[in-house]
């Protein structure tokens, strides 16, 4: 039998994965962003981007159609944006430099996002007369 040697023999190493460095101003101004938000717009975003709801299933859970939940989406995104890059202009950060801060991969953030679009337990998860008004259709 003939026994291969690797004695010797010298193999490439991996590339290291690269050290991403992100401005804590833009970790700030996104936990900011995402706290300010009501607690029906933390469910509505954290059900469509963490939680994989669709649309359709959103939209039967807040009781209304779908085509407002996508527009609620797409509403929510550019307003959050629009919060941290007036956030980050605050910290004197140009235009320019906001934008490209932005472009960080959301998972280098040292932001805990689920938690931070997790509803607290003392906040009401929907206005009171949505409420009242489920409530009162159930009786009759």
């Amino acid at each position: 039998m003939d026994e291969e040697s690797e004695e010797g023999a010298q193999f490439a190493a991996a590339d290291p994965e690269p050290v991403v460095t992100v401005d804590t101003r833009l970790e700030t101004a996104t936990d900011e962003a995402l706290a300010a938000l009501p607690a029906e717009d933390r469910f509505i975003l954290a059900s469509y981007h963490l939680d994989g709801r669709t649309l359709a299933e959103i939209a039967r859970t807040l009781g209304v159609h779908e085509s407002t939940i996508s527009r609620r989406v797409e509403k929510l995104a550019k307003s959050v944006r629009k919060q941290i890059l007036a956030a980050l202009g605050r910290t004197g950060m140009s235009r320019r430099q906001a934008r490209e801060a932005m472009e960080v991969d959301v998972r280098d953030l040292r932001v805990n996002i689920r938690n931070r679009l997790t509803q607290e337990r003392d906040v009401a998860a929907f206005p009171d007369k949505k409420a009242e008004a489920s409530a009162g259709e159930g009786s009759g």
